[in-house]
């Protein structure tokens, strides 16, 4: 946790210059990776130095697995995708955390087809969504008060939005468990707007 050593210290590490981890609860690796536009036919198990060897380092790489009865889906370049969450929530939930070390953080909640809590992890107090106050006590739990300006000396809003998947839904994933074979595919991205 953010008091201590939170289990998801291991994300700085595996990917330094950030990530979206997207969650839906029931759902599987194919379903997950299908939800982002890959092919599940088409995908492959693969650690991430395959997967960087395949694809080159290209945007557009999923990876996919399963933890806890939850669908995972990791992905290193893309901007957030409300979108694909708001679809995989359907029937279900979904939760995302979004971290760009040159752009925006991000934490984002689904139910049943509705986006429901959404906050930037930097200003915890800037919630919306429909259920804007849902998770005030998990986040107070990992050091996430929205009563409390944030010290960035003192306290990582990047791991206290990990935390909160932990506290508020017991996701859990290990090092070992994304650095090890999973699921992956690419994404065709479209770059007609570069031709003239």
């Amino acid at each position: 946790m953010t008091s201590g050593v939170s289990g998801w210290a291991w994300t700085a590490r595996v990917y330094p210059g950030g990530y979206q981890l997207s969650f839906a609860e029931g759902r599987t690796a194919a379903e997950m990776l299908a939800a982002f536009g890959v092919d599940p036919a088409a995908a492959r198990m693969m650690t991430p130095l395959e997967a960087f060897e395949e694809f080159e380092g290209d945007p557009g790489v999923f990876r996919a697995g399963e933890t806890g009865g939850w669908g995972f889906a990791v992905e290193e370049y893309t901007d957030p995708v409300p979108e694909q969450l708001l679809a995989l929530s359907v029937g279900t939930r979904a939760v995302s955390v979004f971290r760009n070390l040159a752009g925006p953080h991000a934490l984002s909640y689904f139910e049943d087809g509705a986006a429901t809590f959404a906050c930037e992890p930097l200003f915890p107090r800037w919630r919306h969504g429909s259920d804007a106050d849902r998770f005030l006590e998990p986040m107070r739990a990992v050091g996430f008060d929205p009563d409390v300006e944030v010290d960035l000396d003192a306290f990582d809003p990047d791991m206290a939005a990990l935390d909160l998947l932990t506290v508020a839904f017991g996701i859990r994933l290990t090092e070992e468990q994304m650095t090890g074979p999973l699921l992956t595919g690419e994404v065709e991205i479209d770059m007609s707007w570069l031709d003239p």
